[in-house]
């Protein structure tokens, strides 16, 4: 989601990231993130209020939000639904004196009408990177211009840049360029695969066991997903 899309995009700017934790900082939820997990753990830091080997519960990640947005000098909601628990994180935010930001969606939209309601009752519309800064400079000052400075992309064609992040996306998410070719095998042979469904398959092959293949086996699906090659579906089903 937003929050996972978020950490990879600092990663890939080798920037430090923190994520919040539901439960104990030693448990990864989903697992499927783990490859996510492990890199933020080396650039930046996973915090948790909760002892170790805490498991996670439906009341954990409302409890845990307060956390993000008290860490925070401001908080951009990118999408919400009317219940959200992104909601959650701004109304905390608010409690707390924090600045609010808000993408705009489209009116139809159902994953947007929360972001659209915030807006409507008082968020900053956010349009870029550009609107926190310009907020947030007469506290930071000459550190936000830095900041700014280095954000800047350099010139380059839209090819050369895919290119680019592609190949950083691979150097982050490492994984055997094999392995992704007997996932991309078995997709093609049985169709949209259930992820616990590519594991036993991937160990059968490898003649081990799934567990131990957890963390190979999801970078290969994230890389195969940025490349554009595998889709995610409901229900943690992937396809071609």
């Amino acid at each position: 989601g937003c929050d996972g899309a978020a950490a990879k995009g600092a990663l890939l700017a080798s920037k430090p990231t923190v994520a919040v934790l539901g439960g104990g900082v030693d448990v990864c939820y989903p697992e499927e993130n783990r490859p996510l997990y492990e890199e933020i753990a080396k650039q930046g830091a996973l915090i948790s209020e909760c002892p170790p080997r805490t498991s996670i519960t439906k009341q954990s990640f409302p409890r845990r939000n307060r956390i993000i947005s008290g860490l925070c000098h401001a908080v951009v909601v990118a999408e919400a639904p009317e219940r959200s628990g992104a909601l959650i994180t701004a109304e905390h935010a608010l409690s707390q004196g924090r600045d609010v930001f808000a993408v705009p969606s489209n009116l139809d939209s159902p994953t947007g009408r929360g972001c659209n309601r915030l807006i409507q009752q008082g968020a900053q519309l956010y349009m870029s990177g550009s609107d926190v800064l310009a907020n947030l400079s007469p506290q930071f000052g000459n550190r936000l211009d830095l900041v700014a400075a280095e954000a800047e992309p350099p010139r380059e064609t839209a090819k050369a840049a895919q290119k680019n992040r592609q190949a950083q996306e691979k150097e982050l998410f490492a994984t055997d360029d094999s392995l992704q070719q007997t996932i991309c095998d078995l997709l093609k042979e049985n169709g949209p695969m259930a992820l616990d469904d590519i594991l036993e398959e991937v160990a059968h092959l490898q003649k081990t066991e799934p567990e131990l293949l957890t963390a190979e086996v999801t970078s290969a699906l994230t890389l195969l997903e940025l490349a554009g090659t595998v889709t995610q579906r409901p229900g943690k089903i992937f396809g071609l």
